[in-house]
């Protein structure tokens, strides 16, 4: 099986890192295939041993050991190889692309991409070499603190809108957190997907459905359809079709099977959105 464990980010670094992730699994040659259901959020993936492999219409595409990720839209199929040592750093992405110097619009169907320039150089230096997680994770934060101390990271105005839609758990209508920050609607989708990787509609309906899936993680009798109201969604079909745009599968299908595959991919823990 596979197992995530989760360490909350150090506070001088909070500003950029929700969470850590630290995904392991035993054995060797059985596969597991499932889900990769996105938050919103992007990060830095590390694996140091094991393979994982995005599939997509039969077609079989091995993930490098390195690579930077960005929000997308709906759900990824991924086929994960034991034995499994992998690391996944999940930070703010509007954070994240600013801090890093890095266009989130990577490209039309493109959803990862290989680390390059200095980033590359420091990361592959500070995060392949120590051997515990714990390591890992300060060497990294220690990084992190370098470049801040040197360039103060100072939130601007799509900051504020990104994480606005998170907090409010994709309830916040984007019409009015465009006159609230007075940026046209046109303008706003531009910068924000040009930042982010993704629309805010598409920012909201995935917290929204995360939301859903959070309570249920945390009261598994809860009927999914129970939430509805409460996670902004018009109707039961309204949220069906924006659950299923999402995650690939409708609800009652989701929650019905075994999901802890697709919680670990996903690194999901409500505990931290």
């Amino acid at each position: 099986m596979l197992r995530a464990e989760y360490i909350a980010p150090g506070k001088e670094v909070s500003f950029l890192v929700n969470r850590y992730a630290v995904l392991s699994a035993q054995g060797t040659g059985d596969h597991l295939d499932d889900r990769f259901i996105p938050d919103g959020l992007a990060g830095i993936v590390v694996h140091y041993s094991g393979q994982f492999t995005l599939v997509n219409e039969g077609q079989f595409r091995a993930l490098p050991g390195l690579f930077l990720t960005k929000p997308v839209n709906s759900s990824l199929q991924i086929r994960v190889t034991p034995p499994v040592d992998s690391m996944i750093i999940i930070c703010y992405a509007s954070v994240f692309s600013k801090f890093f110097g890095i266009d989130m619009n990577f490209g039309s169907g493109v959803i990862y991409e290989p680390l390059r320039g200095p980033l590359l150089g420091v990361i592959q230096y500070e995060l392949l070499k120590p051997a515990q997680p714990k390591s890992r994770i300060s060497a990294f934060e220690s990084f992190v603190k370098q470049i801040n101390k040197s360039n103060p990271y100072h939130p601007d105005i799509l900051d504020s809108i990104y994480l606005e839609i998170l907090k409010s758990k994709g309830t916040e209508p984007i019409g009015e957190l465009s006159s609230k920050y007075h940026m046209h609607p046109r303008t706003l989708r531009r910068n924000f997907h040009k930042r982010i990787g993704i629309s805010p509609k598409d920012l909201a309906e995935i917290v929204r459905v995360h939301n859903i899936w959070s309570r249920v993680i945390e009261n598994p009798d809860m009927d999914a359809f129970d939430a509805v109201c409460e996670g902004g969604f018009y109707d039961k079909p309204h949220f069906i079709r924006i659950f299923k745009k999402i995650v690939g599968e409708t609800p009652y299908a989701f929650f019905q099977r075994n999901h802890e595959v697709a919680t670990a991919l996903s690194a999901k823990n409500p505990q931290y959105l």
